[in-house]
């Protein structure tokens, strides 16, 4: 309230209210570590408008809850204000994990019944493959497969971050060798001929007869 009083004594008052406004309130941002590719969704609340920077690498900027994608570390701030003008400010860093490396390294073509080790390399720290049923040891780079038909095997890599990676190999199976016989041949005594059967379905390898 205000009382001004002139110079002839005369006295007028006059009063204002004032009303305290809060600044949006949200939880703090907690700084985050994601694998390459992936994305950190965030989110703050209580305000009206939102506007993150920097601009790239991130789904909305004038969203509550963006995610946010970098290739790269990155910082990111968000602004965050009410209908009154009063502004919130925060920022989370981004951490961009590395995926590890990961073969599964060459297939090949068996017949049914045999085996065929497989070759997967890469630099993590653990490794894990599928169709484990048909593998001598699921978490080592060179099991021994014995698939009983064509089989795609995915080796999956884990690193000391979490982040995993995949590569697949397939190693096709033929169930059967068939070999039609050769036609018939008249000789004489003592002669000779030689025969040639012809192989039908055969693995892609050398044939002995």
């Amino acid at each position: 309230q205000v009382t001004i009083t002139n110079s002839f004594g005369c006295v007028t008052n006059d009063q204002v209210n004032i009303n305290v406004v809060q600044y949006p309130d949200f939880p703090p941002l907690v700084d985050r570590t994601i694998c390459e590719g992936d994305t950190a969704w965030v989110s703050v609340a209580n305000a009206d408008v939102y506007l993150w920077s920097p601009a790239n690498e991130i789904t909305c900027i004038s969203c509550p809850d963006p995610g946010l994608f970098p290739s790269q570390d990155r910082r990111y701030y968000v602004a965050a204000s009410n209908g009154f003008g009063c502004t919130s400010f925060d920022s989370i860093d981004i951490t961009v994990a590395p995926r590890p490396i990961v073969d599964a390294g060459e297939g090949d073509l068996i017949c049914a019944g045999e085996q065929f080790q497989l070759n997967g390399s890469g630099n993590a720290i653990l490794y894990e493959w599928d169709n484990i049923a048909s593998l001598s040891n699921p978490f080592t780079l060179n099991p021994m497969a014995s698939p009983d038909v064509t089989t795609l095997y995915t080796l999956t890599a884990t690193n000391q971050f979490n982040c995993t990676n995949t590569d697949t190999v397939s190693i096709r199976v033929i169930e059967s060798i068939v070999v039609e016989p050769d036609t018939t041949h008249h000789i004489c005594e003592g002669g000779s001929v030689q025969l040639e059967p012809r192989v039908v379905i055969a693995p892609n390898r050398p044939l002995s007869y």
